[in-house]
């Protein structure tokens, strides 16, 4: 999933917090434009079978909004 970069915040009554699970990282150029892609495993099994549950892709633009969100919301 390529990340739009206006990200929408939504105001939830219920929240579940996650358990841990393996993920990982790459970069690479395309078309002269960098991306770093996130892929997130279901469980260990799928991650040692680098099947990923979902991948999230942003490029620079994206990336800065990502950062500047998390500044944020963690007061960073």
């Amino acid at each position: 999933m390529r990340i739009n970069n206006k990200p929408a915040k939504l105001i939830k009554q219920n929240y579940v917090i996650h358990r841990i699970k393996p993920f990982s990282y790459s970069s690479f150029t395309e078309n002269g434009e960098k991306f770093l892609q996130i892929d997130g495993y279901a469980r260990q099994e799928t991650f040692d079978n680098e099947n990923p549950a979902q991948s999230l892709q942003f490029n620079k633009e994206t990336a800065v909004e990502l950062v500047n969100l998390i500044k944020h919301e963690f007061g960073i």
